[in-house]
C-alpha cells in the first residue's frame, strides 16, 4: 500500500466530525434534531489516525532515529500546535476579560500540557462547551508520544503481535478501570472517565494500524466484512438498548456516551473499532471518484475537519446563549443545525486558509 492521497479518507473525516456535531447539538434543548450516538465520530477519528500515522511512520522507518523522529514531530507540530494553542490563548483572553469559561483557570495547566483528559477522573470535574471536547486531542497527542518509538523499534512481525495484544489488553483496562472508578464516581462520570482514559483507546489506534499492516483493503471480501460487522454492531446496540437498566434516547441506537450498562465500555469500543477499520478497508477498495465519501462537499469539510472539531462546540455555546432554553420544532431545529454547520465550516475554512495553511508550507523543511 503506497503513500498516495486517498480522497475517501477526507470524506471519512467529514463524516466523523459531522457525527460529533450532531451529538453535541442534541445536548441542547433546541436540538430536537441530532444523534445521541454521534460521539462514535471520535472513535472513527482514532481508527483513522492509527491508520494514517502508522502508514507514515513505516514509510519513514528506514531513516536514522533522529531524522525519523524530527520529521514526524515537526510535521505533527505544524499541523496541530499552532491552531490548538491559538484557541487556548483566545480562551485565556476571554477568561481574563469576562470570566468565561469560568473553569478555565482550573484546567489551564492540563489543557496546555495535553493532559486534560485525566481531569475527568476527579469527582469535581465540570463541563464547558469551550473545552470539554479537547480531551480527544489530548489522547491523540499522548498516542503520538509512544507510537513512533513502538513502530521504529519493532519488526513488522512484532508490531502485529503488539496490535493483537492491544485488542486483548485495552478492553481489560477499561473493565478494571470501571470497576475501580464506580467506587468513587457516579456511573455516568465513571463511564466518561473510562472513555477519556488514554489506554482505553490504544486498541482503536492499533486497529487503524492493522488496516495497513494486515493489508485489509487487499482482501477480496472487504465489503462482506464491513457489512457483517455493521450488522453485528447494530444488533449489539439494539440488544444493549433492550436489556439496559439505564434509560437512553432512541437515537443512541444502544450506544450512549460513556455507557457502562451490560459491559458496554468493554465490548462496544472494540466492535466500533473493527467496524470503522472495515469501513476504511472498503473505501480504499472502491473507486476514488463519484462516491458519497468523495463528493466535493465531503472533501472540503474533511480537509478542514480539525478546525471544525476544534471550533464547533464554542460556536454552539454562543448560539445557545442567544436562543431561549426550550425545546424547538423539529424543522426549525434542522434549519438551525444547517446554519450552525455553515458557520462552523466558515470559521474553520478561514482558519485553515489564512492561519494553518501558511504554516503547513514548512512541513517539508
Amino acid at each position: 500500500m503506497n503513500q498516495t492521497y486517498i480522497p475517501a479518507l477526507d470524506g471519512t473525516r467529514a463524516l466523523a466530525v459531522l457525527l460529533v456535531m450532531l451529538f453535541h447539538f442534541h445536548q441542547y434543548p433546541f436540538g430536537s434534531f441530532g444523534l445521541d450516538c454521534g460521539w462514535v465520530g471520535v472513535q472513527l477519528f482514532f481508527v483513522l489516525s492509527g491508520f494514517l500515522i502508522t502508514r507514515i511512520l513505516l514509510h519513514e522507518k528506514q531513516k536514522p532515529l533522529g531524522s525519523y523522529l524530527k520529521r514526524f514531530y515537526w510535521r505533527r507540530t505544524l499541523r496541530i500546535f499552532p491552531v490548538y494553542f491559538a484557541y487556548l490563548f483566545a480562551m485565556a483572553a476571554l477568561f481574563l476579560l469576562i470570566g468565561e469559561p469560568d473553569t478555565f483557570d482550573r484546567y489551564a495547566l492540563s489543557l496546555f500540557t495535553y493532559t486534560y483528559n485525566y481531569s475527568r477522573l476527579f469527582a469535581d470535574w465540570q463541563h464547558s462547551p469551550m473545552m470539554t471536547h479537547l480531551w480527544s486531542l489530548c489522547v491523540e497527542e499522548q498516542f503520538y508520544l509512544l507510537w513512533p518509538f513502538i513502530v521504529y523499534f519493532s519488526s513488522e512481525k512484532w508490531l502485529k503481535r503488539i496490535i493483537v495484544s492491544l485488542w486483548l489488553l485495552c478492553p481489560a483496562i477499561r473493565w478494571l478501570l470501571a470497576m475501580y472508578l464506580r467506587n468513587h464516581l457516579p456511573d455516568e462520570a465513571a463511564g466518561e472517565a473510562v472513555y477519556w482514559f488514554t489506554f482505553s483507546h490504544f486498541d482503536a489506534f492499533g486497529t487503524g494500524a492493522a488496516v495497513y499492516l494486515f493489508q485489509w483493503p487487499q482482501h477480496p471480501k472487504a465489503a462482506e466484512r464491513f457489512w457483517v460487522l455493521l450488522g453485528g454492531l447494530l444488533a449489539a446496540g439494539l440488544a444493549n438498548y433492550y436489556f439496559s437498566e439505564v434509560p437512553m434516547h432512541p437515537t443512541a441506537i444502544g450506544f450512549p456516551t460513556g455507557g457502562l450498562s451490560n459491559g458496554q465500555h468493554v465490548w462496544s469500543y472494540t466492535l466500533l473499532n473493527f467496524t470503522f477499520a472495515a469501513l476504511l478497508a472498503l473505501l480504499m477498495r472502491l473507486p476514488q471518484k463519484n462516491t458519497f465519501f468523495t463528493q466535493p462537499v465531503m472533501l472540503r469539510v474533511g480537509q478542514v475537519s480539525y478546525g471544525v472539531y476544534l471550533y464547533h462546540w464554542a460556536v454552539l455555546g454562543v448560539i445557545a446563549k442567544l436562543l431561549p432554553p426550550e425545546p424547538m420544532d423539529l424543522w426549525f431545529s434542522i434549519a438551525l443545525f444547517a446554519v450552525y454547520f455553515t458557520l462552523v465550516y466558515g470559521v474553520a475554512w478561514l482558519s485553515f486558509r489564512f492561519f494553518e495553511s501558511p504554516l503547513l508550507r514548512f512541513k517539508g523543511h
